[in-house]
């Protein structure tokens, strides 16, 4: 299937869930994350995303815990980058124009301190290859990842039994993705 094809047929099966549900993937998903950091314990610095709850993202600000240090994105729209700033006492959250929360101020991160990045997702196939939301900004950030950085993305739903159609050379693997049904 297509990228598009699959946007459009995970954002409706997102919604499409039951708050029961959905609480029950997501549990599923942090006990796997839990599993997966026990597993990797040279892990400290964890990039993650904040979740936009209109798209019924993992809300995974409920992992979050004093065990690592999280780290956070900022996207320029206009240069199709993020910024990446420490969750500690100095930063400040905003919400964007998008309606996204980012932040507005605090204490910047380099890509050379991150362990692990946790990347959201809508789809994703056997091969690890995801679709997002189609604007890029995790391809070019991964591509600036050093080596021993794992990228790990979180969905609630299983992979595509098929390839993911319309992969562009942009377009990156990701190093594991945890589901409810497991990690691949």
């Amino acid at each position: 299937m297509e990228k598009q094809a699959l946007r459009s047929l995970y954002k409706d099966l997102r919604h499409s869930l039951s708050q029961q549900e959905f609480d029950l993937r997501q549990q599923q998903v942090f006990q796997g994350l839990t599993s997966f950091l026990r597993a990797h314990s040279r892990i400290k610095n964890i990039h993650s995303f904040i979740s936009i709850a209109r798209f019924r993202e993992i809300r995974i600000e409920e992992f979050w815990t004093s065990d690592f240090q999280f780290i956070v994105p900022r996207t320029d729209f206009a240069k199709r980058s993020m910024s990446h700033y420490y969750v500690n006492e100095n930063l400040v959250l905003v919400k964007s124009a998008y309606g996204i929360s980012e932040p507005k101020q605090g204490d910047l991160a380099s890509v050379e301190d991150l362990d692990l990045v946790l990347v959201p997702l809508l789809a994703y196939d056997h091969n690890k290859m995801r679709v997002g939301y189609g604007k890029g900004f995790y391809d070019g950030f991964i591509a600036q990842l050093p080596p021993t950085c794992i990228t790990l993305g979180l969905s609630l739903f299983p992979p595509q039994k098929n390839a993911i159609q319309g992969i562009e050379p942009h377009d990156r693997a990701l190093d594991f993705v945890l589901s409810p049904s497991g990690l691949i």
